[in-house]
């Protein structure tokens, strides 16, 4: 039986080395989080939760305050989990930690960036957790050299996870709604999926309470190691569709995937089909 997972809130400078160790071995860069930045954010409204197995920290989640339009929220900046336990949703009890104690400390709102390319993470913050998106932020960090983000412009999903929403209280199901695909998908001869031809003068054909779903690779990392210019393709055509989506008041409310296809799929709906109060 494998060990489970311990969460701790962790508030001394000894734990801020911990996880800035593990920071280092999973973003594989020099630029990591100085102890006295987590440090002074802990001791001033923000939170750092590690997860524990045995007496080893083996993921972290730090987050910080943050203020928009009259309303304060947690800004849910990094979350890591060891290579040697992925897989096992050590990321998810994580998030759901954090909720607890959010809520407990009086926020309503979390948000968070991600890369949209990366399907695993889409699942989670969109699919499970319940996360909307309406804001693509493009070239978000600027150029990064960590292994996982070498190479393509820092694109960003801008994450809000409205924890008292209807929509993440009821957790309502989108994957009903008639659904309109704009996009075509193709295999090339490494059996790699492509897009193939994108159908935007397609949008004022749909109906206000139906749905559009878009396409990502479902093994964006591995696309990226075999065949870079093919990446940076994806990156540039899911930037447009996004973009022009977003700007038609669209927001990413859920996902679906099948094991038998090389994509999963974002399901996008009218902003007035969604029960939430955006900040």
């Amino acid at each position: 039986m494998k060990a489970p997972l311990h969460i701790k809130n962790l508030k001394t400078i000894e734990e801020m080395k911990e996880v800035q160790q593990l920071e280092k071995k999973t973003w594989g860069h020099d630029d990591y989080t100085p102890t006295h930045q987590t440090i002074t954010v802990v001791k001033n409204g923000g939170i750092m939760l590690g997860g524990y197995v045995a007496d080893e920290l083996v993921a972290f989640q730090y987050s910080f305050p943050g203020f928009i339009n009259g309303h304060v929220y947690l800004c849910s900046h990094m979350l890591a989990v060891d290579d040697r336990f992925r897989g096992r949703g050590f990321g998810k009890q994580l998030k759901l930690a954090q909720k607890d104690l959010a809520l407990k400390n009086g926020f309503k709102m979390i948000t968070w960036t991600y890369v949209p390319l990366e399907a695993v993470n889409g699942n989670l913050n969109i699919g499970s957790l319940r996360a909307v998106c309406n804001k693509y932020i493009e070239n978000c960090y600027g150029e990064m050299e960590g292994k996982l983000n070498k190479g393509l412009d820092s694109d960003r999903f801008k994450a809000e996870w409205y924890l008292d929403s209807k929509h993440v209280q009821n957790n309502p199901s989108y994957k009903d709604f008639k659904k309109h695909q704009i996009c075509t998908i193709v295999e090339n001869e490494e059996g790699l999926p492509l897009i193939d031809s994108i159908k935007l003068n397609q949008l004022s054909e749909i109906a206000e309470d139906e749905a559009i779903i878009v396409p990502v690779p479902m093994y964006f990392q591995e696309m990226k190691k075999s065949n870079m210019e093919l990446a940076k393709d994806w990156r540039l055509k899911t930037r447009q569709l996004f973009q022009t989506l977003f700007a038609e008041d669209y927001v990413v409310v859920d996902t679906e995937k099948n094991a038998s296809e090389l994509v999963f799929h974002y399901i996008l709906v009218k902003n007035d089909q969604v029960n939430v109060d955006f900040y």
